[in-house]
């Protein structure tokens, strides 16, 4: 792995937030790793509320993911669906997590078949939770009140002890240098303040919708109500952005369509030409091609 390539990926990819991921990279580590892997987790709720949906912002993750392994030739993508977390949340019943679950796996496995996205591996948390190395880093481990933290934790260990996990790809509400906000720097600041892994961690844009009470959200969780295009096999964009199209001067709503622009060029960078004219007809291209059965 070269140094300058990553840096370069960092610098000229608008998704990714530069200087948060340039700053949090040991790079002596990663430099030093033979094959190294990449994680990047994904919830089923917020800290409020069970996911209703997922968006398309998801996307984000997978293209960056498969843009960083095709240059820097990295071993394998984990993807982790963190089902067993959300049980730390007592809105979460069994039959929500599992309906949320299934989605979420049916959903992942077929845009990584669909775009024929190499050495994606999909994982649910609550299997390697039986695994007998998990459980003797759980055990281990000093308890914290924050059970959802405390599993996160016991996941990265497991994945750098287990599976040569080198670099964590998550997402960040801004680019202030103090984490704000539930996204998943709280967590990263936690494993590497309190806990000396091999892990370097890269962050990109927070996913984006059209409400102004809350123009930032997760890019894998949209939840009840929220105004968002989402990665659907019966999403109709053309249909949503008519419906979004007063606000088009609002500055939150241009932030909203230059993200999933940005989603949709690196897509063609990565894969194909859309043969298509407007902004609509390319996301509703790409979710097609990545939700088909």
């Amino acid at each position: 792995m070269k140094k300058e390539k990553l840096l370069s990926i960092l610098k000229e990819e608008p998704l990714f937030i530069e200087g948060l991921s340039s700053d949090f990279i040991d790079w002596d580590l990663l430099l030093s790793t033979v094959n190294p892997s990449l994680f990047f987790g994904i919830g089923l709720c917020t800290s409020k509320e069970p996911a209703t949906a997922i968006p398309f912002d998801i996307l984000s993750f997978f293209f960056l993911a498969e843009k960083l392994q095709r240059e820097l030739s990295l071993d394998t993508i984990f993807v982790l669906i963190a089902d067993e977390h959300a049980r730390t949340n007592t809105f979460m019943t069994d039959e929500i997590i599992q309906k949320r679950t299934n989605e979420m796996k049916s959903t992942c496995i077929k845009v990584i078949r669909n775009l024929r996205l190499k050495n994606f591996t999909v994982i649910l948390s609550s299997d390697i939770h039986t695994d007998p190395q998990f459980q003797t880093i759980l055990e281990t481990m000093p308890n914290m009140p924050n059970q959802y933290l405390q599993k996160e934790i016991a996941d990265m260990t497991w994945f750098t002890n287990v599976k040569n996990v080198r670099l964590k790809l998550g997402w960040s509400i801004n680019n202030d240098p103090i984490p704000q906000g539930h996204d998943e720097r709280f967590f990263d600041s936690q494993i590497r303040d309190a806990h000396a892994l091999p892990l370097s961690f890269l962050h990109c844009k927070a996913g984006k919708t059209f409400d102004s009470n809350r123009p930032k959200a997760s890019p894998y969780i949209s939840i009840e109500g929220e105004s968002r295009i989402l990665l659907s096999p019966n999403e109709n964009v053309k249909e949503k952005l008519d419906l979004f199209s007063t606000r088009k001067d609002d500055e939150m709503a241009r932030a909203a369509l230059n993200h999933m622009g940005s989603i949709v060029r690196l897509f063609e960078s990565l894969f194909i030409r859309i043969p298509k004219e407007t902004l609509a007809e390319k996301i509703q291209f790409i979710i097609d091609l990545s939700t088909h059965s």
